[in-house]
């Protein structure tokens, strides 16, 4: 075949191939390739690609034109992301509705369900004066708000998303339960609060262990006596002379019945007054009968 022939050839061939859709290609050895664009129905196909939170494509699905979206084919468990230690987003839903018919190439993103756990307030109970039973929590408040987009929009063109409040209180824990073992060492401790199916303190609180004070009973024998107001006055001396005493804080309040802030002399007599009367009815006197008495 002539030269100018086989060019004319190829020519009306390059023409045909543009007009149809077809694109072809030629070897070395003048030999081509025909590939067809199109599917064979002669129908388009697009792309759609399945993103997670982070935009990542997690699957792609190639649809004819005119198709609908296989939603179910899409493994959502995948879509996760932690945001902080106390918040998480899960898969709610596709912002792509089911009934899409497929006209050119989409991208398919995930809307969530976000997931956040707070703590609003500590147990009220910080001292103890007692070392048996369990720790107090009451006063606890801890919550999960439940963040979910909706694939609905407001007037204003931005996606709606729906609030829900969950008090999870009574389901949290602590690493400390008893009293006896939180004041098993020190008269201090403190109490680590974790929510259901947790590892991570969601907030911590100090306790405290306060022997309880017994009014009068200085040398804690456990009678209130003439030996307690004698105590009282020499440590009542004692101070007048400017001297250093080594009784504790404890021993101080035993001795202030009067809650004056000061042990004195008054003390003293207000001691043997309830000794007096304890040792005549043979039972307990208010402090308070003693003190106004006398």
């Amino acid at each position: 075949m002539k030269l100018h022939k086989l060019l004319a050839l190829i020519s009306a061939a390059t023409v045909i191939a543009t007009c149809s859709g077809i694109k072809t290609s030629f070897a070395a050895d003048d030999s081509f390739t025909v590939t067809n664009s199109k599917t064979a129905d002669n129908s388009d196909t697009y792309s759609v690609n399945f993103i997670d939170f982070n935009g990542k494509i997690i699957a792609t699905q190639n649809i004819k034109a005119g198709g609908l979206i296989n939603f179910n084919d899409v493994d959502t468990s995948v879509i996760y992301k932690r945001i902080d230690k106390y918040t998480e987003m899960k898969f709610y839903c596709w912002d792509t509705p089911a009934d899409t018919v497929v006209d050119k190439n989409i991208t398919v993103s995930p809307l969530y369900n976000k997931a956040t756990i707070s703590i609003d307030s500590l147990p009220t109970k910080r001292i103890y004066t007692f070392k048996s039973g369990n720790i107090d929590l009451q006063g606890l408040l801890v919550k999960i708000t439940f963040e979910k987009q909706l694939p609905s929009f407001d007037s204003n063109g931005k996606r709606i998303t729906e609030l829900e409040t969950v008090d999870i209180s009574e389901s949290c824990s602590t690493d400390i339960t008893s009293i006896a073992s939180a004041f098993a060492s020190s008269d201090t401790a403190t109490v680590n609060i974790y929510p259901p199916k947790t590892s991570i303190s969601i907030g911590s609180y100090q306790i405290k262990y306060e022997k309880p004070v017994t009014k009068g009973d200085i040398n804690e024998d456990g009678a209130i006596d003439a030996v307690d107001a004698s105590m009282a006055l020499d440590y009542y001396a004692l101070i007048q002379s400017h001297s250093v005493s080594d009784w504790s804080d404890y021993k101080i309040q035993c001795a202030d019945v009067d809650n004056s802030n000061f042990v004195d002399a008054i003390d003293a007599s207000y001691i043997l007054a309830y000794y007096a009367d304890f040792s005549t009815t043979g039972t307990s006197t208010n402090w308070d009968s003693i003190i106004k008495g006398s």
